[in-house]
Protein backbone atom coordinates (compact mmCIF):
# COMPACT_ATOMS: atom_id res chain seq x y z
CA UNK A 1 0.00 0.00 0.00
CA UNK A 2 1.59 3.65 -0.93
CA UNK A 3 2.61 5.93 1.86
CA UNK A 4 0.21 8.27 2.80
CA UNK A 5 -2.87 5.87 1.09
CA UNK A 6 -6.27 4.97 3.50
CA UNK A 7 -7.79 1.21 3.54
CA UNK A 8 -10.53 1.67 1.24
CA UNK A 9 -13.10 -1.42 -0.05
CA UNK A 10 -11.62 -3.26 -2.84
CA UNK A 11 -15.40 -4.27 -3.69
CA UNK A 12 -16.53 -2.30 -6.66
CA UNK A 13 -20.33 -2.54 -7.31
CA UNK A 14 -21.10 -1.21 -11.20
CA UNK A 15 -17.31 0.34 -11.38
CA UNK A 16 -18.40 2.51 -8.56
CA UNK A 17 -16.64 2.43 -5.60
CA UNK A 18 -18.77 1.84 -2.19
CA UNK A 19 -17.59 4.38 0.80
CA UNK A 20 -17.82 3.45 4.44
CA UNK A 21 -20.90 4.79 5.20
CA UNK A 22 -22.55 2.66 2.15
CA UNK A 23 -20.40 -0.48 3.27
CA UNK A 24 -22.12 0.00 6.85
CA UNK A 25 -25.30 0.75 5.59
CA UNK A 26 -25.19 -2.28 3.59
CA UNK A 27 -24.27 -4.65 6.47
CA UNK A 28 -26.57 -3.05 8.50
CA UNK A 29 -29.79 -2.96 6.08
CA UNK A 30 -29.94 0.28 7.62
CA UNK A 31 -29.00 2.17 3.91
CA UNK A 32 -30.26 6.15 3.09
CA UNK A 33 -33.73 6.20 1.26
CA UNK A 34 -32.50 7.02 -2.15
CA UNK A 35 -29.20 5.24 -1.95
CA UNK A 36 -29.73 2.76 -4.88
CA UNK A 37 -25.52 1.92 -4.52
CA UNK A 38 -26.46 0.91 -1.01
CA UNK A 39 -29.32 -1.39 -1.49
CA UNK A 40 -28.14 -3.00 -4.47
CA UNK A 41 -25.07 -3.96 -2.07
CA UNK A 42 -26.32 -5.09 0.60
CA UNK A 43 -26.97 -8.56 -0.29
CA UNK A 44 -23.81 -9.72 -0.98
CA UNK A 45 -22.34 -7.78 1.70
CA UNK A 46 -24.28 -8.99 4.25
CA UNK A 47 -23.40 -12.86 3.32
CA UNK A 48 -19.76 -11.63 3.56
CA UNK A 49 -20.57 -9.99 6.62
CA UNK A 50 -21.37 -13.32 8.22
CA UNK A 51 -18.62 -15.08 7.10
CA UNK A 52 -15.96 -12.50 8.50
CA UNK A 53 -17.49 -10.03 11.07
CA UNK A 54 -18.24 -11.42 14.95
CA UNK A 55 -21.73 -12.42 15.75
CA UNK A 56 -22.45 -8.87 16.87
CA UNK A 57 -20.95 -6.98 13.96
CA UNK A 58 -18.10 -4.86 16.17
CA UNK A 59 -14.86 -7.04 15.02
CA UNK A 60 -13.33 -8.40 11.55
CA UNK A 61 -10.32 -9.93 11.39
CA UNK A 62 -8.02 -9.59 7.68
CA UNK A 63 -5.53 -11.61 6.70
CA UNK A 64 -2.05 -10.14 4.50
CA UNK A 65 0.36 -12.33 3.29
CA UNK A 66 3.10 -9.68 2.90
CA UNK A 67 5.34 -11.84 -0.01
CA UNK A 68 8.98 -10.71 1.48
CA UNK A 69 10.77 -12.36 4.28
CA UNK A 70 9.12 -11.78 7.47
CA UNK A 71 12.26 -11.21 8.77
CA UNK A 72 13.83 -8.53 7.08
CA UNK A 73 14.15 -5.35 6.76
CA UNK A 74 12.14 -5.23 4.06
CA UNK A 75 9.10 -6.21 5.82
CA UNK A 76 10.17 -4.50 8.98
CA UNK A 77 9.77 -1.16 6.80
CA UNK A 78 6.57 -1.99 5.74
CA UNK A 79 4.49 -3.11 9.04
CA UNK A 80 5.98 0.16 10.40
CA UNK A 81 4.44 1.80 7.33
CA UNK A 82 0.95 0.10 7.73
CA UNK A 83 1.03 0.49 11.28
CA UNK A 84 0.77 4.17 10.46
CA UNK A 85 -2.19 4.25 8.03
CA UNK A 86 -4.04 2.42 10.38
CA UNK A 87 -3.67 5.09 12.65
CA UNK A 88 -4.73 7.53 10.23
CA UNK A 89 -7.42 5.36 9.43
CA UNK A 90 -8.48 5.11 12.90
CA UNK A 91 -8.98 8.84 13.68
CA UNK A 92 -10.94 9.08 9.94
CA UNK A 93 -13.00 6.38 10.06
CA UNK A 94 -13.67 6.24 14.25
CA UNK A 95 -12.90 2.68 14.48
CA UNK A 96 -10.00 0.36 16.29
CA UNK A 97 -7.45 -0.98 13.75
CA UNK A 98 -4.95 -3.40 14.86
CA UNK A 99 -1.66 -5.39 13.64
CA UNK A 100 -0.72 -9.00 14.92
CA UNK A 101 0.68 -12.54 13.26
CA UNK A 102 3.62 -13.76 12.49
CA UNK A 103 5.11 -10.43 10.41
CA UNK A 104 4.36 -7.80 12.88
CA UNK A 105 5.32 -10.55 15.87
CA UNK A 106 8.66 -10.67 14.98
CA UNK A 107 8.90 -6.93 14.14
CA UNK A 108 8.21 -6.26 17.68
CA UNK A 109 10.30 -8.80 18.91
CA UNK A 110 13.55 -7.12 16.99
CA UNK A 111 11.90 -3.39 17.89
CA UNK A 112 11.77 -4.38 21.82
CA UNK A 113 15.24 -5.90 21.96
CA UNK A 114 17.20 -3.67 20.29
CA UNK A 115 15.69 -0.96 22.82
CA UNK A 116 16.09 -2.99 25.38
CA UNK A 117 20.00 -3.72 24.36
CA UNK A 118 21.72 -0.51 25.85
CA UNK A 119 20.53 -1.03 29.29
CA UNK A 120 21.77 -4.06 29.24
CA UNK A 121 25.11 -2.98 28.52
CA UNK A 122 24.72 -0.40 30.68
CA UNK A 123 23.68 -2.99 33.19
CA UNK A 124 26.35 -5.40 32.39
CA UNK A 125 29.30 -2.57 32.45
CA UNK A 126 28.46 -1.08 35.92
CA UNK A 127 28.40 -4.57 37.31
CA UNK A 128 31.62 -5.49 35.70
CA UNK A 129 33.11 -1.99 36.96
CA UNK A 130 32.16 -2.42 40.63
CA UNK A 131 32.93 -6.11 40.76
CA UNK A 132 36.59 -5.67 39.46
CA UNK A 133 37.47 -2.34 41.61
CA UNK A 134 36.59 -4.32 44.32
CA UNK A 135 38.08 -7.79 43.90
CA UNK A 136 41.29 -5.78 42.85
CA UNK A 137 40.82 -2.70 45.14
CA UNK A 138 41.60 -0.62 42.09
CA UNK A 139 39.58 1.47 39.91
CA UNK A 140 41.73 1.77 37.08
CA UNK A 141 42.00 -2.11 36.27
CA UNK A 142 38.08 -2.01 36.35
CA UNK A 143 38.05 0.55 33.75
CA UNK A 144 41.10 -1.26 31.74
CA UNK A 145 39.23 -4.35 32.16
CA UNK A 146 35.97 -2.72 30.65
CA UNK A 147 38.11 -1.19 27.88
CA UNK A 148 39.64 -4.47 26.71
CA UNK A 149 36.24 -6.37 27.25
CA UNK A 150 34.65 -3.82 25.15
CA UNK A 151 37.42 -4.06 22.15
CA UNK A 152 36.77 -7.97 22.21
CA UNK A 153 33.05 -7.56 22.10
CA UNK A 154 33.48 -4.84 19.02
CA UNK A 155 35.76 -7.50 17.16
CA UNK A 156 34.06 -10.52 17.62
CA UNK A 157 30.84 -9.00 16.25
CA UNK A 158 32.05 -6.53 13.77
CA UNK A 159 34.21 -9.81 12.30
CA UNK A 160 30.69 -11.96 12.21
CA UNK A 161 29.27 -8.86 10.47
CA UNK A 162 31.38 -8.38 7.74
CA UNK A 163 31.87 -11.94 7.36
CA UNK A 164 28.06 -12.87 6.93
CA UNK A 165 26.77 -9.95 6.11
CA UNK A 166 29.17 -8.77 3.97
CA UNK A 167 31.07 -11.92 2.45
CA UNK A 168 34.61 -10.88 3.68
CA UNK A 169 35.62 -14.35 3.30
CA UNK A 170 32.78 -15.14 0.17
CA UNK A 171 35.43 -15.69 -1.78
CA UNK A 172 36.84 -18.74 0.14
CA UNK A 173 34.00 -21.02 -0.89
CA UNK A 174 34.32 -22.44 2.30
CA UNK A 175 31.16 -23.94 4.07
CA UNK A 176 29.62 -21.16 6.38
CA UNK A 177 32.46 -18.88 6.35
CA UNK A 178 31.57 -17.90 2.90
CA UNK A 179 28.45 -17.79 3.33
CA UNK A 180 26.18 -13.92 2.50
CA UNK A 181 22.90 -14.97 4.03
CA UNK A 182 23.41 -12.70 6.96
CA UNK A 183 22.60 -13.04 10.64
CA UNK A 184 19.95 -13.98 12.65
CA UNK A 185 18.70 -10.93 14.40
CA UNK A 186 19.15 -12.66 17.59
CA UNK A 187 22.10 -13.26 17.50
CA UNK A 188 23.75 -10.09 18.25
CA UNK A 189 22.02 -9.41 21.82
CA UNK A 190 22.09 -13.03 22.76
CA UNK A 191 25.99 -13.37 22.03
CA UNK A 192 26.56 -10.09 24.14
CA UNK A 193 26.49 -11.35 27.74
CA UNK A 194 28.54 -14.71 26.67
CA UNK A 195 31.18 -12.97 25.42
CA UNK A 196 31.60 -10.69 28.12
CA UNK A 197 31.01 -13.80 30.41
CA UNK A 198 34.06 -15.67 28.61
CA UNK A 199 36.50 -12.31 28.56
CA UNK A 200 35.98 -11.57 32.13
CA UNK A 201 36.63 -14.73 33.47
CA UNK A 202 39.94 -14.83 31.79
CA UNK A 203 40.82 -11.20 32.26
CA UNK A 204 40.28 -11.66 36.03
CA UNK A 205 42.64 -15.35 35.86
CA UNK A 206 45.21 -13.47 33.96
CA UNK A 207 45.11 -9.95 36.56
CA UNK A 208 44.83 -12.69 39.69
CA UNK A 209 48.56 -14.12 38.51
CA UNK A 210 49.90 -10.93 37.91
CA UNK A 211 48.66 -9.71 41.29
CA UNK A 212 50.37 -13.14 42.83
CA UNK A 213 53.56 -11.94 41.15
CA UNK A 214 53.44 -8.48 42.13
CA UNK A 215 52.72 -9.96 46.17
CA UNK A 216 55.99 -12.05 45.84
CA UNK A 217 58.41 -9.19 45.41
CA UNK A 218 58.61 -8.80 41.29
CA UNK A 219 58.21 -5.85 39.65
CA UNK A 220 55.58 -4.38 37.73
CA UNK A 221 57.23 -5.34 34.52
CA UNK A 222 58.33 -8.59 35.85
CA UNK A 223 55.13 -9.86 37.01
CA UNK A 224 53.17 -9.20 33.70
CA UNK A 225 55.52 -10.76 31.67
CA UNK A 226 55.11 -13.83 34.26
CA UNK A 227 51.42 -13.63 34.55
CA UNK A 228 51.36 -13.92 30.26
CA UNK A 229 53.62 -16.49 30.39
CA UNK A 230 51.20 -18.87 33.03
CA UNK A 231 48.00 -17.87 31.66
CA UNK A 232 48.64 -16.90 27.87
CA UNK A 233 48.67 -20.19 26.05
CA UNK A 234 44.95 -21.42 28.16
CA UNK A 235 43.85 -17.91 27.67
CA UNK A 236 44.81 -17.92 23.71
CA UNK A 237 43.64 -21.24 23.01
CA UNK A 238 40.32 -20.93 25.02
CA UNK A 239 39.51 -17.84 23.41
CA UNK A 240 39.98 -18.38 19.90
CA UNK A 241 37.93 -22.10 20.32
CA UNK A 242 35.22 -20.13 21.72
CA UNK A 243 35.71 -17.57 18.55
CA UNK A 244 35.63 -20.43 15.85
CA UNK A 245 32.25 -21.86 17.59
CA UNK A 246 30.72 -18.31 17.43
CA UNK A 247 31.71 -18.07 14.19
Amino acid sequence: MPRGSHLQSILDFDSVELTGEQIRGAIDHSCDPGDYICAAAAPLLSTISKQFLNEDRTATIVQLELGVDAFGKEARDWIKMFRQTLKQNEVEYGIELSMSGFGADVCDSVEYVYNAWPRMIYIITAVVLVMVACAFRSIILAVRGIVTIGMTILFVQGLAKMTYCDGLFSFSKWGSIASTDGLIWLVPPTVFPILVGIALDYDIFFIARIVEFKEEGLSTRDAILAGMSETGNIISFSRFSFQVVIF
